[in-house]
């Protein structure tokens, strides 16, 4: 019984850890040699992670993640 105890809690403590995917997109700006903006583009990456706070980072930065 104990082992099977022991089991139960490893396997809800692997669930809690797990990563959650996000897709987060972002404008980026394409300046020329002296600085001026010239053209952006938008970037979309797929984020998978278990640490909100590289989210919160990116949401911070201007990304819009989902």
């Amino acid at each position: 019984m104990k082992k099977l105890l022991l089991l139960f809690g490893l396997f809800i403590l692997f669930l809690s850890s797990c990563s959650k995917c996000y897709d987060c997109t972002e404008y980026h700006q394409i300046v020329d040699g002296q600085g001026n903006v010239i053209d952006s583009t938008e970037v979309n990456e797929s984020v998978c992670t278990a640490d909100q706070d590289e989210i919160r980072r990116r949401e911070s930065n201007g990304a819009v993640c989902s």
